[in-house]
This record gives C-alpha cells, structure tokens and sequence, in this order.
C-alpha cells in the first residue's frame, strides 16, 4: 500500500505512525470558523510529505475533506467526503468542536482522525495503538516514568539532580514524585522478575 493516504503497515500499527486531522489543532489556531477553508500539511524529517484541503459548513455542523490517495502503487484517486462536527458545552462555559468518525457503523465522538487506507477514521476504527500501549511491562514502565520525570524535574536529563520544575506547586510536585519512585520501584521488581525467569529457563545474562 503507497502514497500518503495510506495507514501503517506494521503487524502492530500505532497512531505514531498515521497522518492525522487533530481538532485540537484547529480549534487552537482558529481554523473551524463557518464557512472557512485551507489546508493542513504534514512533514517527514522536515521535508513535505502531503497535505489535505478542508472546508467547514456554513453552519459549522460539518467538515469536508479533499485529498487524494495511491494505493498498492495504483494511479492518484480523489477523495472527498463529510466528517460531522459536534459542539458539546465546556464545565465552565464556552463549547468545544468534535469530529464524529466518517465511518457511518461507528460515529464516535473524537479529537483525532487517523489515515487509514483511503478514509480518515478515528483510532477505533483503524485499530492502531498508542505508542505507550505497545512493547511489554517493563517498556511501559519505563515511558510512563520517563514522561513524569520529565514534566516535574528540572534536570531530568542532566547533571544537577532532580530538582522541581520552576513553577509548578510543590504539593503536586511532592505528589508526582512519588508516583515517579513508586514507578521506578515496580520497574526494578519487573527487571528483577524477568531476570529470574531467563536463569530459571538457562539464558546467561
């Protein structure tokens, strides 16, 4: 399967690895105005790797995709089609657009569309991972630590210690940490387990 329109290829494909249409990112920089239409575009290492033109309904109750895709190396097809849009009211005020999946079966509310095949559809509907759910237990361990040590301290990555992070409070601070050590206790007993295991099988360490 080629062109940019289409999804992973991997046995265990995850959303890393998709294009995407992100809500968030629309609604950030103003881009779901009624009536509006432009493009969004993706790169690859810094270099282009495709775009797709958009247009939002008079009414704003719809977005219409415009793009085309290659498969299996075939010639360019077009493509274009309505993604419903949902406002939902926020907790203390305003409201908040959502796509509904294109994919008539589902129609799930949500922030994101992933390329799959010809369709943006959303991660249920391509069945892709998060990148956190892939790998083992010690793998996860590991990211899950890794993403609060690196919001909370300062030098995370350095020399000096970990130090908080310059304006966060310091009861969430002390609450993170611990679940910070909490975590690197569970990824030492797993290590530890896992090691137990090669022994008992006869792998040599």
């Amino acid at each position: 399967m080629g062109g940019w329109g289409s999804g992973p290829q991997s046995s265990e494909p995850d959303t890393s690895e998709a294009k995407r249409v992100d809500i968030r990112f629309m609604r950030k920089h103003g881009l779901l105005q009624p009536g509006y239409s432009s493009s969004l575009h993706w790169t690859c290492r810094g270099e282009p790797s495709g775009y797709i033109r958009y247009t939002v309904a008079q009414d704003a109750s719809a977005l219409t995709l415009d793009y085309k895709v290659q498969l299996y190396g075939g010639d360019w097809e077009p493509m274009k089609y309505t993604v419903p849009l949902e406002a939902m009211p926020c907790r203390y005020g305003g409201e908040r657009q959502y796509f509904h999946c294109p994919n008539r079966q589902c129609a799930r509310r949500c922030e994101v569309l992933y390329s799959h095949g010809q369709y943006f559809l959303c991660r249920h509907c391509c069945g892709y991972l998060y990148p956190s759910q892939k790998g083992d237990r010690l793998d996860k361990l590991l990211e899950a630590k890794r993403k609060i040590g690196a919001r909370i301290f300062e030098d995370w990555d350095g020399v000096d210690g970990w130090c908080k992070r310059k304006g966060m409070h310091w009861r969430t601070f002390e609450r993170e940490k611990r679940r910070y050590w909490q975590l690197e206790d569970a990824w030492q007993g797993a290590f530890t387990d896992r090691a137990r295991a090669l022994l008992g099988e006869g792998v040599r360490l």
